[in-house]
């Protein structure tokens, strides 16, 4: 890199030296590779799945929000899953946070409409909870999108608020309530 070589190139398999060094592991490479490099934070790895979502999938963490700091897409779901939803899934509040700062879309859904709302809801995290629904209350954000984010359901007509209260989180159906 430090030479002059090009950090987007891709083998006969189609991956960069980024995603290589992703999936050995080795965060100090890859934040090397995305500071030093032109390596791009929107590479992708088999089947088109973004590289933060093989991150986040995998509960890469760091790897992770080395990925988001660097630019990568925060609503990049091809091939996979939306961030936010696998932030939601591994209950981490760091991720939640950095996400929500880039301006991830807090309404993604799975096929079957879970969001991110409904995972954490359901798991009583009520710090994930309060981060959603206060992301949702700045003064460029709609007033009608706290209510589509708390009232968004499933498929079969499941909330946030029936979730919550099927498992007794009190201070979370507080939340929704409020």
């Amino acid at each position: 890199v430090d030479a002059g070589a090009d950090a987007r190139l891709q083998d006969a398999d189609g991956q960069s030296p980024l995603v290589h060094a992703a999936n050995s592991g080795s965060n100090k490479s890859v934040a090397y590779l995305l500071e030093q490099g032109n390596a791009d934070p929107n590479d992708a790895v088999g089947q088109g799945v973004p590289l933060l979502v093989h991150a986040m999938a995998s509960g890469a963490e760091s790897l992770s929000e080395l990925l988001i700091r660097a630019g990568a897409n925060v609503d990049a779901a091809e091939g996979g899953v939306a961030p936010l939803l696998l932030a939601a899934q591994a209950g981490s509040t760091r991720l939640l946070t950095l996400l929500l700062q880039k301006d991830a879309n807090v309404l993604a859904a799975s096929d079957s409409g879970v969001t991110p709302l409904m995972i954490l809801a359901s798991a009583g995290h009520v710090r994930g909870v309060k981060l959603l629904i206060e992301s949702t209350k700045g003064a460029a954000s709609p007033p009608e999108l706290v209510t589509a984010l708390v009232d968004a359901t499933t498929e079969n007509g499941t909330a946030a608020l029936h979730t919550a209260a099927r498992q007794a989180h009190v201070k979370v159906v507080s939340e929704l309530l409020g």
